[in-house]
């Protein structure tokens, strides 16, 4: 049984994109897959690229997308197509890079810095990772990204989306009798915070009857956070310039014994007192959203 590796976890809008794909055997041997035809179709549903990646035997396939071609926050669905497997999934494209692949390679002691153990798209889904995370803390999103969501209406003018820091509605569907129906992005209010109103329309009310895509996040992360952001991928890899044990609860020295912050435990989130305290300055609470 044939499977494959795809890279890379995210790309960033108006920046050149490689995507790679690797075939392996299930013993993890790389194989030759053949002629692989890839598809990949932007959000609204224009085809950005169709044809055969390029590469031959056991090496990677390849496909190289413009700058000019990614030039705004999207969700490129991808699918390739070889003789023996499809593979299919969702190829984000955000506004912004969380952090730089140099910044990481030179933070703190260089850690990061060996290519050869951490390829450049190994940093760049770890700072997927992170990414996502971050929003999973905060509530909050700190680069442009697209999001789809369903949501619940109370009132026929007026619904919550679950973020903050909305830049852009892109669409919007309400269900009535079983089938979704475009409403006019026009006749929406939406507001920074995540609340929207109906202006010369309605919409149902009830439990998921709101689909809504649009664009949501910072222009760019904060220092900070872009900060806190590697610190936590180095500590990630194990890698943070200490000689205590990652998992240690405590240590002593001639001053005591002082206890140390444990992911989930005590209000911490990752163990890292600097990041949690980022995180905690940056939390949001959105309403109407449990």
């Amino acid at each position: 049984m044939i499977e494959v590796a795809v890279a890379p976890a995210e790309l960033v809008a108006g920046t050149v994109a490689r995507i790679t794909l690797v075939a392996y055997e299930h013993d993890l041997t790389v194989v030759d897959p053949g002629t692989v035809h890839l598809r990949l179709t932007r959000d609204n549903g224009t085809v950005l690229h169709d044809a055969p990646m390029t590469g031959s035997g056991a090496t990677p396939r390849t496909v190289t997308i413009p700058a000019a071609s990614l030039t705004q926050v999207d969700r490129l669905t991808a699918r390739a197509t070889a003789a023996d497997f499809v593979h299919e999934w969702v190829i984000p494209v955000v506004g912004a890079a969380l952090f730089g692949i140099a910044a990481a390679r030179l933070f703190d002691q260089g850690q990061l810095a060996d290519p050869v153990r951490y390829p450049e798209s190994f940093l760049i889904a770890l700072r997927a990772r992170i990414r996502e995370a971050f929003t999973s803390v905060t509530g909050r999103r700190f680069v442009r990204e697209l999001v789809t969501v369903t949501v619940d209406t109370l009132e026929p003018d007026h619904a919550w989306l679950p973020d903050v820091d909305i830049v852009e509605l892109r669409r919007l569907e309400a269900r009535r009798d079983g089938s979704w129906e475009a409403i006019d992005v026009a006749r929406v209010l939406v507001h920074e915070n995540g609340e929207i109103w109906a202006r010369g329309t309605t919409f149902p009310v009830g439990p998921r009857v709101l689909r809504a895509t649009y664009v949501a996040g910072l222009a760019a992360p904060p220092n900070e956070i872009v900060r806190a952001a590697l610190r936590l991928a180095v500590s990630y890899m194990g890698a943070l310039s200490s000689n205590l044990p990652d998992r240690a609860l405590s240590f002593s020295d001639e001053l005591g014994t002082f206890r140390l912050a444990t992911p989930g435990v005590g209000g911490s989130w990752f163990g890292l007192p600097e990041v949690d305290a980022v995180l905690q300055r940056y939390r949001v609470t959105i309403p109407g959203v449990a």
